[in-house]
């Protein structure tokens, strides 16, 4: 995780005393209390760098710990709705999102410290089942947050 987090540290955001503003050890245990999950190393040293704002996945529906909670009640009612609940692993978690979490972005917490990203557009597989629509968009967590700083520093947005 080195890599990340050097490549993190030009994003990460501080308050004006130039503390960082990272998600806190207890906080990021208080939601897997809550949820019953352990986060992979990767994704907890993502949360404890860059805290509450990851311009590089602003575009997206990003990572916002205020809103982090909602992007999984959101995609859950969703699946339900369209049902594909099947779709999913046991223990998936939702890192970003598009249009109130139909197109979801996530982790399989079961698939180590730096697991495969995932995404899936819920009302297109619904209608046209194929991989055009659900599949691996990189093979590590660590990978997916290089590729969204790189596409921000060329862009200028997700």
């Amino acid at each position: 995780m080195n890599g990340l987090k050097k490549e993190i540290k030009d994003w990460i955001i501080k308050d004006n005393e130039g503390h960082q503003l990272g998600v806190s050890d207890d906080n990021i245990e208080q939601l897997e209390k809550k949820y019953k999950i352990t986060f992979p190393q990767a994704y907890k040293e993502f949360l404890q760098l860059t805290g509450q704002y990851f311009a590089p996945l602003a575009g997206i529906g990003g990572h916002y710990i205020d809103y982090i909670e909602k992007f999984q009640s959101d995609a859950r009612e969703n699946l339900k709705e369209y049902g594909l609940e099947h779709l999913m692993p046991e223990h998936y978690w939702v890192i970003a999102e598009w249009d109130g979490s139909i197109v979801i972005v996530y982790i399989d917490l079961d698939q180590g410290d730096d697991p495969p990203v995932y995404g899936l557009n819920i009302e297109e597989y619904a209608e046209e089942p194929s991989e055009q629509w659900k599949g691996t968009i990189a093979n590590k967590f660590s990978d997916w947050i290089n590729e969204k700083i790189a596409f921000f520093e060329e862009h200028g947005h997700s």
